[in-house]
């Protein structure tokens, strides 16, 4: 058995621990043997590397840089923003967002351990959101139970051994690490003080304080809550220090509960209502709270039943390394990372969403900031939270966007000189526009509002929630429509002009600047915008005014261009020439999440959607595994033409390519650098698969009732199954059973009281 991604009883990185949360608190538990590590994370901890950068008063500058862009000058139009930028904050590289970062390292030291270590196991249990280490040293038997609680705030260790011993226990800051070359990180362990450590009434307590933010800072505690032996603080024994002054000690020990928090400035502390309780009711509470949420979708793939608890560390090595040397993954193996996904998902979901780390992070040079990366990488975090039932998941997203509307505003009128809203390309503890260049003139791609729309829009048909859609959903699509409002400007024919424009994060093959005009994903996401806005309003009998309105703004969007080779055109511009060779394919967005009523009735546009998708999978497939959500996207275009044949063919490549020993995803094949985009978007992949469902909108446009269709782009790699819980437009949830790419059995309930017709 090849054991080379654990090293001296614990894993080689720390993509490859025990990743536990609870929404807000993230823990990596690193798996060491005589000095165990955690990780502690929080979901709205960032460094404040670039506090004080805003967005660049670019509106005054717009005529000239719509100008430049009609006259073939990109460049120039693309090199503005960056000028504007340097002469506001005397700045002049690329700014980012702040990153994400370590909060603190948790150490947990058995006293004077030495001797060999045998009959080590790792275990993570996704039902019960719980992990498990087992070792044996120097002839004692140890077992470690880890978790953080849902229900309770806290996080809870648990120490076992065989014969009484000595523990110490502390916190430390995490050790700095070499930069990678992204310009966000390179400074932040110095854009926060010196930790302060103390041990107060029996509890350790580590505070950092931000050093450009008044009143802000961040704390951790631990206490020993019970132990069989005898709990203190550190002190000299026989004139030496045992491991640190600000530690705390248990002794002769067979058993010992630790609880931790991690709290943002001024929150309660969870430990002291946690102490109330025992270890076993507060695992009890924990597992019901976590449970509940990753109980509500279930799915087999295999024979296998035990797969589905949980990841044996070593144990399931054999299963990773058979989905490394196959095309086709095993119906066990997408079981596993299935449920894994979903775990991390539920795990790095609390008042925020997944990030690109999750809720996780090892290092202090993180990739990309570990932002929330508004170009694909969030939308395939969280895409399989409604149809697997997790609604209050992307209520989080909800809250996230929300929060920053005021700054979203600001965004449209300091860089468009529009009303309404303009959300970045990038986000992190800031809604700002602040991050872009020439090569990646971010600013100037406007569709993300629109996009985030399509969310508030299809919690709707999800849940059929008629206040959601009139409180949340309505006010937020609104103002992304009022921004297209002042932003759009007629061409020569009388047609919505976008300008500028941009197709993330590609160039067009004759243009020397991805700068442009007409993008299709931009006029995709406007129409989206305007059309659900109709559809939403026409059938709740509301905003009468403003829909007549949409459906005239809606009747001068520009046409989708089909080129000379019956593809559909990345650019709605004749003179932009196609660019295949790319890992984004934003210009099949309409294909995404579900096809347009209008877009699916014309054949043409249809072929020429079709004909662009096999260009660009044939480019996706010989890419092999870079950047997985792409594939994430790739492949939901291919459920909804119903190509199951690609849809096993991308399952297989990120099989093979994207995921840790652990199960957890990465961004880049290899596994290389650890995302979570896919542990969302991979099981809403193979929910899509299984099952879709579309509105039926009457001869007035009000939707009246749905179409559910079963196994409509199924992949020979899950031709047997069963699942449970898996909810659909319309308020449905649908229970199936199939055997050889047909449907056995099904039973669909309807929570929505709508009618629905099943093909």
């Amino acid at each position: 058995m090849n054991n080379g991604y654990l090293l001296n009883y614990a894993p080689a990185g720390w993509e490859e621990g025990i990743l536990l949360g609870n929404g807000t608190v993230g823990a990596i538990v690193m798996g060491g043997t005589a000095r165990e590590t955690l990780i502690l994370s929080h979901e709205r901890v960032y460094a404040p590397v670039f506090d004080g950068f805003g967005p660049p008063p670019m509106a005054e500058k717009l005529p000239e840089i719509r100008r430049l862009i009609a006259a073939g000058r990109p460049a120039e139009a693309a090199r503005l923003p960056d000028a504007l930028q340097e002469a506001q904050y005397g700045y002049n590289g690329q700014i980012w967002t702040n990153p994400f970062m370590p909060a603190c390292d948790l150490i947990i030291r058995i006293f004077a351990a030495v001797g060999p270590v045998s009959a080590y196991g790792r275990r993570l249990d996704f039902a019960a959101g719980a992990g498990t280490l087992t070792f044996t040293l120097d002839g004692v038997e140890y077992r470690r139970d880890y978790f953080v609680s849902r229900r309770d705030g806290v996080g809870v260790v648990r120490l076992r051994s065989s014969l009484p011993v000595d523990y110490t226990l502390c916190f430390a800051k995490h050790p700095e690490d070499a930069p990678p070359n992204w310009a966000s990180v390179q400074y932040a362990v110095r854009a926060l003080s010196e930790p302060e450590i103390s041990v107060v009434d029996g509890t350790c307590v580590y505070r950092c304080v931000y050093t450009g933010r008044r009143g802000q800072y961040y704390t951790a505690r631990a206490c020993i809550a019970h132990t069989d032996g005898r709990a203190g603080a550190a002190e000299f024994r026989n004139g030496r220090l045992p491991l640190e002054s600000r530690s705390l000690t248990i002794e002769g020990a067979r058993e010992a509960v630790i609880l931790f928090s991690l709290v943002k400035d001024a929150e309660p502390d969870p430990i002291p209502g946690a102490k109330a309780f025992s270890y076993e009711e507060l695992a009890k509470r924990h597992a019901q709270a976590h449970g509940a949420i990753f109980g509500r979708t279930s799915l087999v793939l295999s024979e296998q039943p035990a797969v589905r608890d949980g990841v044996t560390y070593r144990g399931d090595e054999a299963l990773w390394n058979a989905a490394r040397n196959s095309e086709t993954p095993s119906g066990e193996f997408l079981e596993k990372v299935f449920s894994a996904g979903r775990y991390a998902v539920i795990c790095a979901t609390g008042k925020t969403p997944p990030n690109l780390q999750g809720i996780w992070t090892g290092k202090w040079g993180v990739d990309w900031s570990g932002d929330y990366t508004n170009d694909g990488n969030v939308q395939t975090a969280i895409l399989g939270m409604l149809p697997s039932g997790f609604f209050e998941g992307m209520l989080s997203l909800f809250d996230y966007l929300e929060g920053f509307m005021d700054e979203f505003r600001y965004n449209a009128k300091k860089v468009y000189g529009c009303r309404g809203i303009h959300v970045p390309c990038r986000t992190s503890d800031s809604g700002l526009v602040i991050h872009f260049n020439e090569d990646y003139p971010m600013l100037f791609w406007t569709a993300a509002a629109a996009w985030f729309a399509h969310f508030y829009y299809d919690y709707w048909l999800y849940t059929w929630d008629h206040e959601f859609f009139r409180n949340r959903a309505l006010p937020f699509m609104k103002e992304a429509a009022l921004f297209y409002e002042d932003y759009l400007v007629e061409d020569e024919g009388g047609r919505w002009l976008f300008s500028p424009s941009y197709s993330p994060e590609n160039t067009p093959a004759n243009s020397d600047s991805p700068a442009c005009v007409n993008a299709t994903m931009d006029i995709a996401c406007a129409k989206e915008l305007f059309s659900n806005l109709i559809s939403g309003c026409r059938t709740l009998g509301i905003e009468h005014e403003n829909v007549a309105l949409w459906e005239k703004f809606l009747a001068k969007m520009p046409p989708y261009l089909v080129g000379k080779d019956g593809a559909l055109k990345e650019w709605a511009d004749e003179t932009l020439e196609e660019n295949q060779d790319h890992r984004h394919s934003s210009h099949l967005y309409m294909l995404y999440h579900d096809i347009p009523q209008d877009f699916k009735n014309d054949t043409t546009l249809m072929a020429a959607a079709r004909k662009a998708y096999e260009i660009r999978m044939e480019r996706r497939i010989q890419s092999r595994g870079t950047m997985a959500f792409g594939l994430i996207q790739c492949g939901m275009t291919a459920a909804h033409l119903g190509d199951g044949a690609m849809v096993g063919a991308l399952l297989g490549q990120m099989a093979q390519l994207n995921y840790y020993p652990t199960f957890a995803s990465s961004h880049d094949a290899g596994p290389g650098i650890f995302n979570t985009d896919i542990s969302g978007g991979l099981p809403a992949l193979m929910m899509e698969a299984l099952a879709q469902s579309s509105p039926v909108p009457d001869a007035e446009g009000r939707i009246g009732s749905f179409e559910i269709r079963l196994l409509p782009a199924l992949p020979s790699c899950m031709a047997f199954g069963k699942i449970r819980g898996l909810r659909l437009r319309g308020a449905y949830s649908l229970d199936m059973e199939w055997k050889d790419g047909k449907v056995i059995d099904y039973r669909v309930e309807n929570f929505g009281g709508l009618p629905y017709t099943v093909i």
